[in-house]
């Protein structure tokens, strides 16, 4: 369950806190797995709790923290099973952030190594819990971060895709480009995004013209130059779904609270937009 802001940050407080007595007891004795055991965990709750709070460089830095202390006590333990699933999470750990950084090479190579670590048993059919069904989890996540770094290579790679995976892939790209500096390929991406959405038949069409209007947004935010221009189109298209019966009322709940706005949400002609979404049926006719 993700935390709320007040608890995120006293959790951060708590685990600084923490930090120091851990450091201090595996600091007296290198040998004692217990002790470097306990500074693993708490290093990686301190990144999972900056990666909720959006600080990913700090993220990074105590997931790095607990990947050497976890490498350290799987070599020194290799038929341990909780020193090298803890080895994994700390992989699995990394290769999350990476993905969330659009760094997809990286991803891949985080997930891989988990993927290595886990291989052994679980061809052994030793792995279960949570860890059963680790490798083809990581199988798949592979493949995901692969895909996405040929989509963002070439966007002819998306559209060779099979439909219902190229939406997804359109916003990673998107993502990625803005990430990566390069505003204008991720503009051509939305565009592209736009007319693809307008091939679709009628049950898929609005949802794809929402999902392009989402991408338009980004843009907005990220290209402050064109940002009006921007704005307008990711407009355009949300009045053709709601004009093609796209924004009931779950749909309008959904996006007052979706975050690829926020980067627009203020812009007059969105608060607009929100304002005529929300007039009762009747006030409309």
């Amino acid at each position: 369950m993700r935390l709320q802001l007040g608890q995120t940050k006293a959790a951060l407080d708590s685990y600084e806190k923490s930090l120091a007595g851990f450091q201090r007891l595996a600091d007296a004795d290198p040998k004692n797995a217990q002790a470097q055991s306990d500074l693993g965990v708490c290093y990686d709750k301190l990144g999972d709790v900056q990666l909720q709070l959006g600080q990913t460089k700090a993220a990074l830095d105590f997931y790095e923290k607990a990947l050497a202390v976890d490498q350290r006590l799987a070599e020194a333990d290799p038929k341990n099973a909780q020193a090298q699933t803890d080895l994994f999470v700390s992989n699995f750990k990394l290769g999350f952030l990476y993905q969330t950084m659009h760094d997809y090479e990286k991803a891949s190579v985080s997930y891989a190594k988990g993927r290595e670590i886990l291989l052994p048993w679980h061809e052994k059919g030793l792995l279960v819990g949570q860890f059963k069904n680790a490798v083809p989890q990581m199988d798949q996540r592979i493949t995901v971060c692969q895909n996405a770094e040929k989509a963002i290579a070439d966007i002819e790679f998306v559209f060779k895709q099979l439909a219902k995976q190229i939406p997804e892939l359109l916003v990673l790209r998107v993502q990625a480009l803005l990430k990566r500096g390069k505003p204008a390929e991720a503009v051509t991406t939305a565009e592209r995004f736009a007319r693809w959405a307008e091939t679709l038949d009628e049950k898929l069409r609005n949802n794809e013209r929402y999902n392009a209007a989402c991408v338009y947004a980004l843009c907005a935010a990220a290209i402050e130059k064109d940002r009006d221009k921007l704005v307008d189109q990711a407009i355009a298209l949300l009045q053709k779904a709601q004009a093609g019966g796209y924004f009931k009322a779950e749909q309008i709940a959904h996006i007052e609270q979706d975050r690829d706005f926020d980067g627009i949400r203020t812009h007059p002609k969105f608060v607009a937009f929100l304002k005529e979404l929300e007039k009762p049926t009747d006030e409309k006719k």
